[in-house]
């Protein structure tokens, strides 16, 4: 997800909070501790919560608008993310047909062979499954794999 257009849909980008600082969230949000850039793209989700806490406290917290770090991430859901942010159309197939224990079970059982997909295709670089590596698997690699009793 890109976050600045999340930060216009959320109507949080005015005469303070340019798109140029919402950059500077976003990079400060995925800054290792040896101080290099993180080389992905998107945010994991400890990442989304920081860049959103960063965001209230420049927003609300350093305007003086509400007192506490939980006041500004709180008036941040609240009044600025809740009424604006349209939930894309997946998400009633996520509540719906996805997360649900028929599924869940289904992923418990194969879990082994799972965690050997996603060992094969990821790296220290690399902690996700992409698109491009799912399409892969289902119409290049399906019989290259090394994986046994999947």
């Amino acid at each position: 997800m890109d976050f600045s257009p999340f930060c216009d849909q959320c109507k949080l980008i005015d005469d303070r909070m340019k798109f140029s600082n919402v950059d500077l969230l976003c990079v400060s949000s995925q800054v290792q501790k040896i101080g290099t850039i993180k080389n992905k793209s998107g945010f994991v989700r400890s990442e989304f919560i920081e860049v959103l806490v960063r965001t209230s406290k420049f927003k609300f917290l350093e305007t003086g608008i509400c007192p506490t770090y939980h006041e500004a991430f709180n008036h941040l859901i609240e009044n600025f993310i809740k009424p604006n942010f349209i939930l894309l159309p997946w998400q009633g197939f996520r509540l719906n047909e996805l997360w649900t224990l028929e599924v869940n079970d289904v992923l418990e059982t194969n879990m082994g062979g799972l965690k050997k997909l996603f060992k094969h295709y990821s790296n220290a670089d690399k902690k996700y499954f992409s698109v491009d590596d799912c399409m892969r698997i289902m119409l290049k690699d399906q019989t290259e794999l090394p994986i046994t009793n999947v």
